[in-house]
């Protein structure tokens, strides 16, 4: 994935602004704890909003969505999609 595959955003609540805040200094950790991995997902909510971000190497990728929890099969399918991409083959 690459910047101009997804449009930055950035959220209009500051509660998810400083939650991005967190979550990056969290997997940055993650990242050199396990160099092993070259990416890392993220997840974020206010309990009404929610947003994923992909950390690759250095480049953080914010989702171009913000997933509403009204919209609750979007969120499900978003976390099904990070699942699947780190499930190992049977």
């Amino acid at each position: 994935m690459s910047n101009d595959e997804h449009a930055w955003h950035y959220p209009k609540n500051k509660g998810l602004l400083y939650g991005i805040g967190q979550c990056l200094s969290k997997l940055v950790a993650t990242l050199k704890n396990f160099s092993e991995q070259n990416q890392v997902y993220g997840i974020i909510t206010d309990g009404e909003i929610w947003e994923f971000m992909l950390l690759k190497e250095n480049t953080l990728i914010l989702d171009d969505k913000n997933y509403h929890v009204s919209h609750v099969t979007d969120i499900i399918d978003r976390i099904e999609h990070i699942v699947q991409h780190f499930k190992k083959p049977a």
